[in-house]
């Protein structure tokens, strides 16, 4: 099977004519409209390759500061001679509507969008392969409804395009309810879902109808659908094509990409004449003077990561939420060492393991998030993948789901044995859950996706799906406030007056200024 690297055609957003994308020039700006395109299944392929490219983007930098660092998993190193606003602001929970990673979330979302409506609208009158059909008009379906999934969850209620605009005015509406958002997603999702093959019948690296079933249950349990969440899921389970692997480190090897536990993963290479490489590791290291000392990359020393490194580091709470033996910290965290320089960054010596680790004297050492940490040839081209949905996120979902269902007894083998196959906790070189009543056994489920989930974008709607995001996050800005020193704040340093104060408002992410500014029928949030 072939695998989705190529990203081809661009369509723009509400309009009737289209672009090239930066990945594949295939023919000249001019020539390409949509009356010479979208005939058969080539440009349609070349379609939907464009409406996965934002993905690449998304996931190399908003994704993880909207929903990685914007949680109590991570936070960011400071550094007094560099900042960047876009970065540090929604950790500090001081993001406005000028925000530039909140624009270019909210941006790509409607991209992706676009994209996806000009090809849904076309795909049914062009003649080709009924099979190749359905399976690009699922995946545009799927990356609609993901898309959207992706904007309620952050903005609340917003504009909801389902055909292409071919006129100005068109592209502009109102904010729809959040109600109205959630049955178009559901309504894409479920004929996604039938339309799809599964992913053994399916090019590596493309949706599947797994990928659709578990995005459909992941909004079943947002809304709190315990009998359609179990309904839907037990379906990915009982297809037969995912299965947890035996370690926990291999999830995330370069040389085991899109392997079985793999639902749906965002595409990355490595060689620089593509232009499709991931470089998010750069970003998570401490700031350093030499971060080819780390990486073993060439040209050393490689250009300082000082302007955007210290980003997404691993917080000393969720270090300490780790059970004692648990295999996945050593898998997932990493310690990077050196002597701290003049200028705030660290003059790196070495990578050691995070498990009892104590420095010498004279050294600092920073955690920093391993899982995708991996050898690589040029400086900031690496070749991870994103883990979107995992199977063992579709167990730990069914967990909570069937326990909500007042089922306790039946949802913790989804923690403790998966019937055969390797287990979540078994894995992890952890003992059984105990029997517990409904109460415990939810507390017991949010820690094991917060463990089991750690930087991969899960924590942040998690505490809103799960009505703790004002109560954690409040006591997570204290903390910070109170001893700032444990969340790596240089000595004498303090958070300015209004950093650190979550408020119910925060909840939702501002409408950036400039849609507001462009379409007065938007309303912005409370609070911004």
């Amino acid at each position: 099977m072939k695998t989705i690297f190529n990203i081809a055609i661009s369509i723009a957003l509400g309009c009737s004519c289209a672009s090239c994308s930066d990945f594949l020039n295939l023919t000249p700006y001019s020539e390409i409209t949509a009356e010479n395109f979208y005939q058969n299944e080539e440009d349609f392929r070349q379609a939907v390759n464009g409406a996965y490219e934002p993905l690449q983007n998304m996931y190399n930098t908003e994704e993880w500061n909207l929903g990685e660092a914007k949680s109590d998993n991570t936070t960011y190193i400071i550094h007094i001679a560099k900042s960047s606003l876009d970065g540090e602001d929604p950790d500090q929970f001081l993001e406005t509507s000028t925000n530039g990673n909140v624009g270019t979330k909210y941006n790509n979302c409607y991209v992706i969008i676009g994209r996806c409506n000009r090809i849904i609208s076309e795909i049914d009158q062009a003649d080709f392969d009924a099979e190749a059909k359905n399976s690009l008009k699922g995946q545009a379906l799927f990356l609609r409804a993901f898309s959207y999934f992706n904007l309620v969850q952050y903005f609340g209620g917003v504009p909801l395009h389902t055909t292409p605009s071919t006129v100005y005015e068109e592209a502009f509406k109102p904010r729809a309810s959040v109600d109205e958002v959630y049955e178009q997603i559901i309504k894409d999702a479920q004929e996604a879902s039938d339309l799809l093959p599964v992913k053994s019948r399916q090019e590596i690296g493309r949706a599947s109808k797994g990928s659709a079933q578990t995005l459909l249950g992941n909004v079943y349990m947002v809304l709190k659908r315990w009998a359609e969440a179990e309904q839907t899921l037990k379906e990915v389970v009982s297809s037969g094509e995912y299965e947890l692997l035996a370690d926990y480190g291999s999830i995330y090897s370069i040389s085991n990409k899109n392997h079985k536990e793999s639902i749906f993963e965002i595409q990355y290479m490595q060689d620089a004449s593509l232009g499709q490489q991931s470089d998010f590791i750069y970003r998570f290291l401490p700031y350093m003077t030499n971060p080819s000392a780390i990486t073993g990359t060439t040209p050393n020393p490689c250009p300082s990561n000082v302007d955007h490194g210290g980003f997404n580091t691993p917080t000393i709470d969720l270090i300490n939420a780790y059970e004692k033996g648990d295999k996945r910290l050593d898998a997932s965290i990493g310690m990077v060492e050196g002597k701290l320089t003049d200028s705030y960054a660290l003059d790196a010596t070495g990578v050691k393991s995070i498990v009892d680790y104590e420095p010498a004297p004279g050294i600092t050492a920073y955690p920093f998030i391993k899982k995708y940490f991996h050898e690589h040839i040029k400086p900031y081209y690496t070749d991870d993948n994103w883990p979107v949905y995992r199977y063992a996120e579709v167990l730990l979902f069914l967990a909570e789901a069937i326990n909500e269902q007042n089922r306790p007894d039946e949802a913790i083998h989804y923690l403790n044995n998966t019937f055969g196959q390797a287990s979540i906790r078994g894995r992890a070189g952890l003992a059984p859950v105990k029997s517990q009543n409904v109460d415990a056994l939810r507390e017991s489920i949010y820690q094991e996706r917060r463990i089991e989930l750690a930087f991969e974008n899960k924590r942040w709607t998690d505490l809103l799906r799960t009505g703790r995001a004002v109560e954690v996050m409040t006591r997570h800005g204290q903390k910070i406030k109170a001893n700032p020193e444990s969340y790596y704040w240089p000595d004498g340093v303090q958070p300015v007056a209004n950093a650190y104060l979550f408020n119910p408002d925060k909840c939702l992410l501002p409408i950036p200024l400039r849609e507001i500014d462009l379409n007065s029928e938007l309303k912005q949030n409370p609070g911004y």
